[in-house]
């Protein structure tokens, strides 16, 4: 004998099952919130105007840092100017390299799907993607650094670039080989050379999910420290000359946090905040315009 299901049970089951899915979604989300209280709890008080003019402090002795009072503790704590100025360059430089190339490839790879190079390709992009970022420091020390026998801005940035590849060319070619053959076809159709209908055609079609893809990968070399030590290796200094080293705000994060010195320690919770301000803020910023170049079929 078959038995029916009530519409009642039904919708009780279904309402269950709504709620939890609501109740993973909130947990998901509980570390991100617990991250972004703790930073902005500590790193609040040390924010100011100053904050992004100054550069990184000189090491000051405790008993004389908590001895000052609030209108001179923003000086003795300084700020992110040289490693914001920094980052901006190193990614930058880096954004400039692996944009277009993993745009080029991800086009290669949409359009030769079954070669044999094609197939060796996407799986090397795929192990790129698994490789802890420091090995790429140190790839890039071994063929940078050492060859101009200089630590360098160029260096991290070409560290931060092939970080950023694997990133692109994946989430591009996923999203070309969703674009419908047929609109490819109609145009050839129409007897438009097939230059012209990959980056007049095809690519606009694409621009949302490539456009988020190099959110993504930015997003992730932003905040970048290790494979940057064995290259752009830090400046506490101002300094834009991309044949030197140079800062950035995650290695001024990282030095700072395992300084001894009380007023190091308070920027890196500054320069904490202010990088997780500066992610956030991208991401705000560029999704909504990703959304409306996004084209649905």
């Amino acid at each position: 004998m078959i038995k029916f299901t009530s519409a009642k049970e039904i919708r009780i089951k279904e309402g269950v099952f709504k709620l939890f899915i609501y109740l993973l979604s909130f947990c998901a989300l509980i570390p991100l919130f617990l991250i972004i209280f703790f930073i902005l709890a500590r790193g609040i008080t040390y924010i100011s105007p100053l904050f992004f003019i100054l550069d990184s402090p000189a090491p000051m002795g405790d008993n004389d840092f908590f001895s000052l009072t609030s209108s001179t503790i923003y000086s003795a704590v300084g700020g992110i100017r040289n490693s914001f100025v920094g980052m901006i360059i190193i990614v930058g430089l880096a954004s400039l390299g692996a944009i277009p190339f993993g745009i080029l490839v991800a086009i290669y790879l949409s359009e030769n799907k079954t070669t044999l190079l094609s197939k060796i390709t996407l799986l090397c992009v795929d192990s790129l993607q698994g490789i802890p970022s420091i090995i790429f420091g140190i790839l890039a020390n071994l063929w940078v650094v050492l060859t101009f026998k200089s630590y360098s801005a160029l260096s991290g940035s070409f560290a931060l670039m092939i970080m950023m590849l694997p990133i692109i060319i994946k989430s591009s070619y996923e999203t070309l080989v969703l674009i419908p053959i047929a609109l490819k076809e109609s145009a050839l159709a129409l007897g438009v050379p097939y230059s012209k209908v990959l980056f007049k055609i095809v690519l606009p079609a694409a621009g949302g999910g490539i456009a988020s893809g190099v959110l993504l990968g930015v997003s992730r070399v932003l905040g970048e420290t290790a494979p940057l030590l064995f290259t752009a290796f830090g400046n506490p200094y101002f300094s834009m000359d991309i044949l030197a080293p140079m800062e950035t705000v995650a290695m001024q994060i990282y030095k700072n946090a395992t300084s001894p010195n009380a007023n190091l320690i308070a920027n890196a919770w500054g320069s904490s905040l202010a990088l997780v301000v500066i992610i956030l803020g991208l991401n705000l910023m560029v999704k909504p315009l990703i959304e409306k170049i996004k084209i649905r079929f």
